[in-house]
């Protein structure tokens, strides 16, 4: 953990862009971050992303689809002892 460089521009009507640098520590980010991932189905997921930065009062937002190539199984596979126990289970009175 160390210090972190925050780089901000400062703009002033007919005047050059301003660069400014300054150290911060880690301690200093007061902010905070979120996000959430809906499945829609095996293939198709809804994900949004939330950035507040409270120091520099900026948000920042996304909203995305992802297509994932391979679909999450949606059955799981039995073990041996499980499917023994189902087939016991048909023979039960």
């Amino acid at each position: 953990m160390g210090n972190q460089t925050v780089y901000t521009t400062i703009r002033s009507p007919g005047q050059p862009d301003l660069k400014v640098i300054t150290g911060k520590g880690v301690s200093e980010d007061n902010g905070f971050t979120t996000s959430l991932g809906i499945p829609l189905t095996g293939h198709l997921a809804l994900s949004g992303y939330y950035n507040r930065s409270l120091r520099q009062h900026l948000d920042s937002v996304s909203i995305d689809f992802t297509y994932v190539l391979r679909a999450t199984p949606g059955r799981k596979r039995l073990s041996l002892i499980d499917k023994a126990l189902r087939d016991a289970e048909r023979f039960l009175p």
